[in-house]
């Protein structure tokens, strides 16, 4: 199951995912405090939706899943992938070349 989230959408606390109506995952509270696995160039859960300039993600796991991960090498129920997606840019004020993660636009979770 994957779900799209907006950079806007309530936050809930959770030990687990948790759900609203319409099996909508809500928000995962936190989850820049866990643990940050890597970072992208244009990933998505879901449909490509970038041009020629795709964002930046990033990827965080809670660290009691990602513990159980290294020690059995699979996930547990209801482990939660967040991938955090940020513009990426390429002129900054000292920039001469390369991009660079900007703003987030939104963030998409994997149950």
């Amino acid at each position: 199951m994957s779900a799209t989230l907006l950079a806007s959408d309530a936050v809930a606390v959770a030990p687990s995912p948790q759900f609203a109506e319409g099996n909508q995952l809500l928000r995962p509270e936190g989850y820049r405090e866990w643990v940050y696995l890597s970072s992208g160039l244009g990933m998505s859960y879901g449909e490509k939706t970038y041009d020629e300039h795709p964002d930046f993600t990033n990827v965080f796991i809670k660290p009691e899943a990602y513990r159980e991960f290294v020690k059995t090498g699979e996930f547990p129920d209801g482990t939660v992938l967040v991938l955090e997606i940020r513009r990426s840019e390429s002129s900054g004020s000292i920039n001469k070349g390369g991009q660079y993660q900007n703003r987030l636009v939104g963030i998409e979770a994997s149950v």
